[in-house]
């Protein structure tokens, strides 16, 4: 319950701090008053989902199939997790749409629901005893995903959800908090917990069948990987004795075995950053208290405040954000506020003319058997991603044809090539890029 209560408290209790607006507007496309919202999430631009609570009593589930001009009530929990006079109804903390029919919310005691045909029917589920909050859920595709439990639980699916196995975690990590999981591949889970000021990442690349410990990001709230290897962590580094504080971010290339802090000032107003979402490797909008929203086009090297329609007298904190186009983003007020921002064509544009392939590092590297390698497609076209030998000889086609944009992980056995550097290249619509990886014996 950290993330909703302090979402609560910055809503309701603290006093407005005023801040200059500042470029690109976000405009107010619906507003209940008697609904309060924890999460969004999108399949595409025109397809998504809110998880929140309608007139304190009952947890409910929106959506919307055209960009948010118009929303309809998908599912209506009128179950209560207290005898009279409570009435608490189960609060759904985050939500999933990998696809545009297959969707995913969870919540207070275990709860687990799901829908493969786009809300018209529904599947409960329960995780664990009554007793677990399921606080974190990483939908790879429609099959594949991992859903985080308070205080150190993690279940997968590899059916479309329906059976969760267990995860083991270390027990060294048996006193540790989970803030947010991660599941960027089939094989790598990522974990950020934390006990007291001690914060670890906790990382497997076997599917959870081994794990390795890492320094985590400190007083990080949500994880956002757009691969294996590279993503960020935002979160708040309070003022002594104070909900104020420095808005943090955390950018990682290793896959969460270092982090660098990309951004540790205080943006007023300074109640800190409750969530991220990155469409590419460069653009990506944060939120948080009082309705913070910030913008950045170079992959967090700098962040800028953007203008929003909340009235800061009132205290909007913004807990979620969806960022599922260049031209398109949404983002939700737990003051029952929708907030839609598209980018002007002019400035889209100039982002499309500044997306580039991206190729990552491939790991482990040395290669003994199998080695995974990210990369990144902006547009349609024709691609290959081939691996040569020292001598420029094509030694094995990972990937070649028609290209969809997006974030893509191949797999190379390495055993069955001798020992030695080889390169690999991607290419794209005349584009290239190339990195070197050594295979030991």
């Amino acid at each position: 319950m950290v993330r909703i209560a302090w979402f609560a408290f910055v809503a309701i209790a603290l006093c407005s701090v005023i801040g200059r607006a500042q470029v690109t507007s976000w405009e107010t496309i619906d507003s209940i008053g008697t609904h309060v919202y924890y999460d969004i999430d999108c399949a595409d631009a025109d397809h998504c989902i809110i998880a929140g609570v309608q007139e304190g009593t009952i947890s409910i589930v929106r959506s919307t199939t055209d960009g948010g001009n118009t929303w309809t009530i998908a599912y209506a929990d009128s179950a209560r997790l207290t005898a009279p006079p409570f009435y608490v109804p189960p609060i759904y903390h985050q939500i999933a749409q990998p696809t545009r029919s297959r969707w995913f919310v969870i919540g207070d005691s275990g709860i687990v629901l799901r829908t493969t045909d786009a809300g018209s029917t529904w599947q409960r589920q329960q995780l664990g005893d009554p007793t677990q909050l399921l606080y974190g859920i990483s939908m790879l595709d429609s099959m594949n995903g991992i859903i985080g439990s308070m205080p150190q639980s993690v279940y997968r699916t590899t059916d479309g959800g329906n059976v969760w196995r267990a995860l083991q975690l270390p027990d060294s990590m048996r006193s540790f908090t989970i803030n947010d999981i991660a599941l960027p591949t089939l094989n790598t889970v990522i974990v950020m917990m934390a006990e007291g000021d001690t914060w670890v990442t906790v990382r497997s690349d076997d599917a959870g069948a081994t794990w390795a410990i890492y320094p985590g990001a400190p007083n990080m709230l949500r994880l956002h990987f757009i691969d294996s290897l590279e993503g960020w962590a935002v979160g708040v580094d309070r003022d002594t004795n104070s909900y104020k504080g420095k808005d943090v971010v955390y950018h990682t290339t290793t896959g969460g075995r270092v982090w660098d802090l990309q951004l540790h000032k205080k943006i007023e107003p300074s109640y800190g950053l409750f969530d991220v979402d990155f469409v590419d490797r460069l653009n990506g909008i944060a939120v948080g208290g009082v309705a913070k929203i910030l913008r950045t086009t170079d992959g967090g090297t700098t962040w800028v405040p953007q203008q929003n329609t909340l009235n800061r007298n009132a205290i909007p904190s913004i807990p979620a954000v969806a960022f599922p186009s260049l031209d398109r983003a949404l983002a939700v007020s737990v003051f029952g506020i929708v907030l839609r921002w598209a980018n002007p064509a002019a400035d889209l544009e100039a982002l499309l003319s500044r997306r580039l392939i991206g190729l990552g590092a491939n790991y482990p590297n040395p290669v003994t058997t199998y080695t995974m390698i990210p990369y990144e497609i902006p547009s349609a076209g024709v691609m290959s991603l081939k691996v040569y030998d020292v001598k420029g000889s094509e030694v094995a086609m990972l990937s070649s044809g028609p290209s969809v944009a997006g974030f893509y992980t191949v797999e190379l056995d390495g055993s069955t090539l001798p020992a030695g550097t080889y390169t690999y290249v991607l290419k794209h619509n005349g584009a290239t890029l190339s990195k070197q990886m050594v295979i030991t014996k």
